[in-house]
């Protein structure tokens, strides 16, 4: 079992399968002891990273090619926001502040904070929306961006989060 650990049942466990009560490289599973994580295989302290909505550059037009906003008083551009949460979960942990009439809003925000081990791998689901007010929205892009150690340590990531938003940056903060 390059790649992981074995159970005492002879399963092989990847490292994206491996949580704190087995987990181990190239040979047994053990158990970490206190409040370590498994992380790649290594037993070790699991420390908080903060995420910080950074910036994005969206398409000055919605999908119909129409303007995003098309009341009399308001501006054609977007007036964004970004929703997110870890993938596994079902509800929206955070959401920036509106940035509005910019098709290129930095906010520059953090937003929330969690354990590197339920980042790595896990991921994170981001909703770039359009505030039209009164409560109505409109979804500008969805993306989920799947976090690795080496995106951490670099501080930043940038990805396309569906046709409409060419680049949405999140950067990483360790705590």
């Amino acid at each position: 079992c390059v790649d992981g650990c074995c159970t005492p049942q002879g399963q092989c466990l990847d490292f994206a399968q491996q949580d704190p009560d087995s987990c181990g490289q190239e040979g047994m599973c053990m158990t970490c002891t206190g409040d370590d994580s498994c992380i790649g295989g290594t037993c070790s302290a699991d420390p908080a990273w903060v995420i910080i909505i950074d910036s994005a550059i969206l398409s000055d037009e919605d999908e119909n090619g129409s303007d995003w906003d098309t009341s009399f008083f308001s501006s054609a551009l977007p007036d964004a926001y970004v929703t997110g949460a870890l993938t596994k979960d079902v509800v929206v942990d955070w959401f920036t502040e509106t940035v509005p009439d910019t098709i290129t809003p930095n906010w520059d925000e953090a937003v929330s904070s969690y354990a590197q081990s339920d980042l790595i791998g896990e991921g994170l689901e981001f909703n770039v929306l359009d505030d039209d007010g009164l409560i109505l929205f409109e979804t500008i892009g969805n993306c989920i961006m799947t976090i690795t150690i080496d995106d951490l340590n670099a501080g930043t990531k940038t990805i396309p989060c569906g046709p409409l938003v060419q680049a949405l940056t999140i950067d990483f903060a360790q705590q």
